[in-house]
């Protein structure tokens, strides 16, 4: 039989300290950790508690300014519902005179008569830019008067002498110009002496434009048709505007002034 020992044994007994000693430590470890989170747990609650708290209170700051802002826009509603009869009321009429009456129903009177008795206002029209430019020369350049051709021709005075304030004939330099086809032109004086030149450039630029349209046709019947078109045509010279190389001053207006009274004519609407 093995021996029994009466006392605990020494090693056992160092062993179980350790053991006790160990888990008292782990124990202690678990209750500092246990500490720890329920600490940290105290303080978010209380952070969030605090936050909450902080958006309530903007809440209320913020419900607490719109009601502010309303009572003071009924306020001032009121007073301004108040403000409006007194103010009607009070707008009184300036008193107008007898003499001030009588002299408001003379102008109306005065301007109802130069109303009817205006002259109407000639209206024009331009259906492109030619009628726009010759429509525009209408309206800057002042009508020329037509004169006596004869009157600045005579050097003879009442008795028969000479006064030796005969006329001479225009400079072409000094010509008045005339509108024609929305162009200032002079007034031709020497219409043959561009007929040929001027014929001449016709030619050149129609005649490919009829054998273009008339591909059947000779040349003598396509310079036919040009020169029929060339007699109408507003850049043959003698269909412009011109006079005699020796024109009075008188003639140059007559001339001026029938221009002008066909272009009217010519753009007038009314």
């Amino acid at each position: 039989m093995p021996k029994k020992f009466r006392g605990e044994n020494s090693k056992v007994a160092a062993a179980n300290d350790r053991k006790a000693a160990a888990q008292a430590e782990k124990d202690n470890k678990k209750r500092a950790e246990k500490e720890k989170k329920e600490a940290m747990e105290w303080a978010d609650g209380a952070k969030k508690g605090g936050k909450k708290e902080a958006e309530e209170a903007k809440k209320a700051e913020r419900l607490a300014k719109k009601k502010e802002a309303a009572a003071l826009l009924a306020a001032e509603e009121k007073d301004l519902a108040k403000s409006k009869p007194i103010a009607k009321s009070q707008s009184l009429k300036p008193a107008v005179g007898a003499a001030q009456k009588t002299a408001q129903k003379k102008t109306a009177q005065i301007e109802s008569f130069q109303a009817a008795n205006r002259p109407p206002v000639a209206s024009y029209a331009a259906r492109n830019i030619n009628d726009a430019l010759d429509l525009l020369s209408i309206v800057n350049t002042p009508d020329v008067t037509p004169t006596d051709p004869t009157a600045a021709d005579s050097d003879l005075d009442d008795s028969g002498e000479s006064t030796g304030t005969r006329a001479r004939p225009v400079a072409t330099a000094a010509t008045p110009k005339l509108t024609a086809g929305g162009r200032q032109v002079e007034i031709e004086r020497h219409p043959e002496r561009r007929h040929k030149a001027a014929l001449a450039a016709y030619e050149e630029r129609e005649l490919p434009r009829l054998k273009e349209e008339n591909k059947g046709l000779r040349l003598n019947q396509l310079k036919q048709i040009l020169w029929k078109n060339w007699q109408k045509s507003p850049e043959n010279p003698f269909n412009q505007a011109h006079l005699a190389y020796n024109a009075s001053q008188g003639e140059v207006a007559a001339l001026a002034h029938d221009q002008r009274s066909r272009l009217e004519s010519r753009l007038r609407t009314d």
